[in-house]
């Protein structure tokens, strides 16, 4: 989980550091992934009772607030392209 966590502000910096627009939108969608990879794994840490399902909704809207922010950024690329 550790390894996806920091995998999403990892991609999103690689790919700021792009020239092309088409490069840059790659690295959100691969930053994307992985935040959605680490939320897979927050849901299989509460169904094996590692966290409970109270702490799973807390960070759960995080993951949402991100994917959504995600697809802003993502989406002001896209208008440009």
């Amino acid at each position: 989980m550790r390894r996806a966590i920091v995998s999403v502000p990892s991609n999103l910096a690689e790919g700021s550091g792009r020239m092309s627009v088409k490069e840059k939108i790659h690295f959100i969608e691969i930053a994307y992934g992985s935040l959605m990879e680490a939320y897979c794994q927050l849901d299989i840490a509460k169904g094996l009772g590692y966290i409970s399902v109270e702490e799973f909704s807390i960070v759960k809207n995080n993951f949402f607030d991100c994917s959504r922010l995600k697809t802003a950024y993502r989406k002001s690329f896209v208008d440009k392209a």
